[in-house]
């Protein structure tokens, strides 16, 4: 498994699999509309396929996941994933890492 920033070469990709998963590219994060395929992220793959998406956002001192996908489920894709981002969050200095999610994804609670 490979993990490796998103990069201005997979905004086509990015903004497919957003709209695919969550209807979107767009959302709702604390009363504020987020373009979630301008953000930050990593993208997971295995084999040449991607497998795995996730974006953030950073703001002074937080980094909030705004979108974590994994296509594969059970193989510790979003494990993966979240570490990614908890790594860049350690290393920009934020001192809160923040994930929001609806209590209809009971999974994600």
């Amino acid at each position: 498994m490979i993990l490796r920033p998103i990069t201005p070469n997979d905004t086509s990709w990015v903004s497919q699999a957003l709209t695919n998963l969550w209807g979107s590219t767009r959302m709702v994060s604390r009363g504020k509309l987020v373009e979630l395929s301008g953000l930050y992220g990593f993208i997971a793959e295995e084999e040449g396929r991607k497998v795995g998406l996730i974006t953030y956002n950073t703001h002074n001192e937080e980094c909030e996941i705004t979108s974590i996908n994994s296509l594969i489920p059970g193989k510790g894709i979003g494990t993966l994933l979240l570490e990614a981002v908890e790594k860049v969050a350690i290393e920009s200095g934020c001192q809160k890492l923040v994930v929001i999610t609806t209590n209809d994804n009971p999974k994600a609670v």
